[in-house]
């Protein structure tokens, strides 16, 4: 059960740990607590503070699976530092167990190959802002050049409108919280978009996969996901913020003329997006709010991860 109590200001103060958290705290896990990384949800920043809170050693150096890339399988051909960062073997998946901890981004099937659902946390984001920020990010110049010869950033130098058409991109900017949940789901295409009719189905699924989670913060509300993250990976995590999109020296690619946010662009992003949103505003009922604080939550993330598009390209 969670629960929602008032801070002074007014501001609403979400508490998503079950109650039974402490007795899972006690109790001897079966493998590594595990931190769920959804791309563009402020994950780097956990994971750094983790690299910093836990002993040398009991941090996994392994960042990623497979199933955070678009129909690619030449990783063998990635340069060696990178090639030992992602886990593409059966073998690879299970040493991950030796680990305490385990963080990137894994989906929830390749973590509950060693670890226990209770032990798994992750932060959401507003899904429309999560999948704008995908897109600057990707427009940082030469973000991926070590990841060559796998470029699928180089979409993010097309118009939005195509960038959000593309079905290669699918496993990136269709409802990715629920691919990560519910990998494998027959109603989630690898490389083309859920359809209309299987939102509902797949959301509800993933929600129910979502709800047996250790811990499930949100990144609009900051405080509360790192005094959760501390308690479930039972170490003090100092807050840090590292790899925002925008913050850092690198400038946003762009094209001259170029626009971005259209009629037609604002109801791409609502379908890549559809079941997304019903998981994340699940969530935040579950953690207590109303519908309207729900709202009020979302609409704002949105909206300032729009701001954020237009004036960093202008900037550019």
């Amino acid at each position: 059960m969670t629960k929602k109590t008032d801070r002074p200001d007014g501001a609403v103060r979400l508490s998503c740990v079950r109650e039974d958290i402490a007795l899972r705290q006690d109790r001897q896990h079966s493998g590594p607590r595990c931190f769920m990384h959804i791309p563009k949800s402020g994950g780097e920043s956990i994971h750094t503070a983790l690299e910093a809170a836990l002993l040398p050693g009991s941090l996994a150096p392994q960042r990623f699976d497979k199933s955070v890339f678009c129909e690619f399988t030449n990783f063998d051909c990635l340069r060696p530092e990178t090639r030992a960062e992602i886990v593409c073997m059966r073998d690879e998946v299970k040493a991950l167990a030796g680990y305490k901890v385990v963080s990137g981004h894994f989906s929830l099937d390749t973590l509950t190959e060693f670890a226990d659902m209770s032990s798994v946390a992750t932060i959401l984001r507003e899904p429309r802002a999560r999948l704008l920020s995908l897109y600057l990010y990707w427009r940082i110049p030469d973000i991926y050049e070590r990841w060559n010869p796998y470029r699928a950033d180089r979409h993010a130098m097309r118009p939005l409108r195509e960038f959000l058409s593309e079905p290669y991109l699918a496993a990136v900017t269709d409802n990715q919280i629920c691919r990560m949940l519910v990998p494998g789901d027959p109603r989630i295409p690898v490389s083309g978009f859920i359809k209309r009719e299987d939102v509902c189905v797949v959301a509800k699924a993933a929600s129910e996969r979502l709800a047996e989670l250790g811990f499930v913060g949100f990144l609009e509300v900051g405080n509360d996901a790192w005094d959760g993250l501390s308690r479930l990976f039972n170490v003090r995590l100092e807050r840090v913020k590292v790899n925002v999109t925008g913050e850092g020296p690198a400038p946003i690619r762009t094209k001259p003329g170029e626009t971005l946010l259209t009629a037609e662009v604002f109801e791409l992003i609502e379908a890549r997006n559809a079941a997304d949103r019903i998981v994340y505003q699940e969530a935040l009922l579950t953690a207590g709010l109303d519908d309207s604080q729900c709202k009020q939550i979302a609409d704002g993330s949105f909206n300032q991860q729009q701001e954020k598009l237009s004036d960093l390209l202008e900037c550019s």
